[in-house]
Formats: structure tokens, sequence, C-alpha cells
């Protein structure tokens, strides 16, 4: 008896039948359309220098703020990251958050003034809570948002959002053809 190689990918002695594409292609056009709508919402300028170091910044009003990664976490799974986050006035003195970013929230672990007559301040936590609100709220009219957060975080772990995109359209034109 004589098996076929066949035989052992079918429970059927008919060839399998081509499948129309019109789904998994309508899929892709999906994904791309939603990966270039975030995108486009995005209101950072993303650049990655020759050390791996990966910065967000944007210019609102007459400030320059400006989002280092510092650590992204290698664990699989877990969805936020540590940076600093600076904002630079129109007179040169800058305000310096470090913060933890994930999906959902923005923690403030620390602030501190950079400019050569500041003090220390108190721990973050130390703050009168109300005060603390404000300080999100700051963070949060500049762009600080989880969901801003959340696309840096995965512009990181993905070497950029434009390679996926590219991807997902040389699979396309793989599909279609």
């Amino acid at each position: 008896m004589m098996i076929s190689p066949r035989s052992f990918f079918s429970n059927s002695s008919n060839p399998p039948e081509i499948t129309d594409a019109t789904t998994l292609i309508s899929a892709l056009e999906n994904e791309c359309a939603d990966k270039l709508q975030e995108k486009e919402k995005f209101p950072f300028k993303i650049k990655q220098s020759w050390d791996g170091t990966v910065t967000m910044s944007r210019n609102f009003h007459d400030e320059i703020i400006e989002v280092e990664v510092i650590r992204v976490p290698i664990v699989k799974g877990v969805a936020s990251f540590y940076s600093n986050l600076k904002i630079t006035k129109a007179n040169g003195k800058n305000l310096k958050f470090s913060i933890e970013a994930s999906a959902d929230k923005i923690e403030i672990i620390s602030l501190d003034l950079d400019h050569p007559n500041s003090i220390r301040g108190p721990k973050f936590w130390d703050l009168d809570r109300n005060l603390q609100k404000a300080f999100h709220k700051y963070l949060e009219i500049r762009g600080s948002t989880p969901g801003n957060m959340k696309f840096f975080f995965e512009y990181v772990n993905n070497k950029g959002r434009g390679e996926y995109l590219q991807w997902l359209q040389n699979l396309k034109s793989i599909i279609v053809k």
C-alpha cells in the first residue's frame, strides 16, 4: 500500500480548494488604516539616536516637551516603561519628571527643577494630593497621556510603527497577487 504525502495533511482524498483571500485582505487593510490613524493622531516626533536611545518631542506653545526612554522591560506581557520627561520653558529653565507609563496611567516618580539656583524638593508622593493631581493634569495637557505613552512604548518595542506598517503593506501585496 502506497501512502500519499497529501494524506498526512488532509482527511479528504480531494485537494483542498483555494479559498478567497478577500477577508484576509480586508483585515490587512483595516489594520493598516488603524495604524495610520494612530500615527496621525500622535502629536510627538520620534527620533532614535545612534546609542539606541529613543526620544519623542514636541513643541507646545513656548515649551519644548521631550520624553526619553530610560528602560523598556524585557518581560513579555509587561506594558509599562520608565522615562524622563523634560519640559523646557522659553526662558531656558527646565522641569524634569521621572515617570512610569502604562496603557492606562502615568505615575510621576519624581520632579526636579533643572537650573543653577534650584533646591531639592520633597519626594513627589509627599506632595499634597491636589498638587499631585494638578501636575498630572499639567503633563496631560502637554500630551503626556496614557494613549500617547502606549503608542511610544509599542513603537520602541516594535522597532518603529513604520516597519510594522510597511510589513503589513508588503504582506497585503503578496496576498493580492
